[in-house]
């Protein structure tokens, strides 16, 4: 059996341990710092976003063939009061997020683009969905090469009908409204 100084001795190196750990977890989560727009508008295009629901897929574009937006700060607000719609393969739509976080990561060295959208239930190719936010890697352009914003199997909501999940896979070209070249910084 331990003595009570051995349990004191104990209950300090536990805390000790504890509070290395929030030291850690507190630095982690302060290394994200907001990102900022090098102007006041943003143009998205691309040639197709892959939306997936379970094994089927469809190709989607901006309906109107880009979105257009407004920034201020580290956000951007997409045409449409913050809501994008899509032109999908056979003959679907889907509604998206168009709100736009941009950050930067100090520790990793990446910038991402939050989107943020409607809390109501949007439509998809499928059925409704119940939208999430989810984020998209931002890789700065130079000269003639433009920014891009990349998303990966990103989860944009849960399909209503079947409670699995939509993702969205692929690149939007991003510049200014008058396509110059649009970047982020820190």
């Amino acid at each position: 059996m331990l003595s009570t100084r051995k349990h004191v001795k104990l209950f300090a190196a536990l805390l000790a341990v504890v509070a290395m750990a929030a030291v850690v977890a507190s630095s982690a989560a302060a290394s994200v710092v907001p990102g900022k727009f090098s102007s006041s508008t943003i143009k998205l295009t691309t040639t197709g976003l892959t939306a997936k629901h379970k094994l089927e897929s469809r190709t989607c574009t901006p309906e109107l063939g880009a979105f257009n937006g407004e920034i201020s700060g580290n956000t951007a607000v997409l045409e449409g009061f913050g809501q994008t719609f899509y032109s999908c393969s056979s003959s679907s739509v889907l509604e998206g997020a168009g709100i736009l976080e941009a950050t930067y990561d100090t520790v990793t060295g990446v910038y991402s683009i939050k989107f943020t959208g409607s809390e109501l239930p949007l439509r998809s190719p499928w059925s409704w969905y119940n939208p999430s936010s989810f984020k998209g890697t931002w890789v700065n352009g130079s000269g003639i090469t433009k920014s891009a914003l990349k998303l990966e199997n990103a989860t944009i909501g849960i399909a209503q009908s079947s409670g699995a999940a939509i993702t969205l896979t692929g690149t939007f070209s991003a510049t200014t409204g008058s396509g110059s070249l649009l970047t982020l910084s820190h």
